[in-house]
């Protein structure tokens, strides 16, 4: 048989599955990391194969950065939280001109906390960052800040219409360079 290589989107999921999977309430270690993957395999979460997605190194420098420090620290911390809320259909399609309708908008949300700032949504993104821009992060940021505008904008309505409380921040954090 011909073996296949995971796809972006599977890497991003399975890299999703482990930020919901992984113990954030204290430091990530690479023994911690090899733990889970075992725990993964054991449970049917993901094959052996899959594996290959887990940047270890990644993860560990996201739980490094200021953002998963306070997401440690949080006295309110949610992950994965699904959420569906209705919109016209004139704002989902701003060239929309047929009769008013409603559309439904679903997502999940990977990491919801509160800290002694406030309420924060943290997405995480797993694009390839590293030799796809040339001037790296810097040159990257624009382009990502408009491919993930309209989501983090949802998020952020129906975070603030669901919960009828202010989002005080909003982060979005690529594992490839941190």
């Amino acid at each position: 048989m011909q073996a296949t290589s995971l796809t972006s989107a599977e890497k991003g999921t399975i890299m999703h599955l482990v930020m919901q999977q992984i113990d954030v309430t204290k430091e990530i270690t690479e023994a911690d990391l090899e733990h889970l993957k075992v725990h993964l395999v054991q449970q049917e979460f993901l094959r052996e194969d899959q594996l290959e997605a887990i940047n270890n190194e990644s993860i560990i420098r996201f739980f490094q950065s200021d953002i998963a420090k306070r997401m440690r620290h949080a006295k309110v911390l949610q992950r994965e939280l699904p959420f569906s809320m209705g919109i016209s259909a004139k704002e989902a399609y701003p060239h929309y001109e047929g009769p008013e309708e409603t559309v439904l908008i679903q997502g999940v949300i990977d990491c919801l906390f509160e800290d002694e700032q406030g309420l924060v949504l943290l997405d995480y993104k797993t694009d390839r960052i590293t030799g796809k821009f040339p001037g790296g992060f810097e040159e990257a940021k624009s382009v990502l800040e408009k491919r993930y505008q309209v989501q983090i904008n949802l998020y952020t309505r129906a975070i603030e219409e669901i919960l009828n409380t202010t989002l005080e921040e909003k982060y979005l954090y690529f594992f490839d360079d941190g």
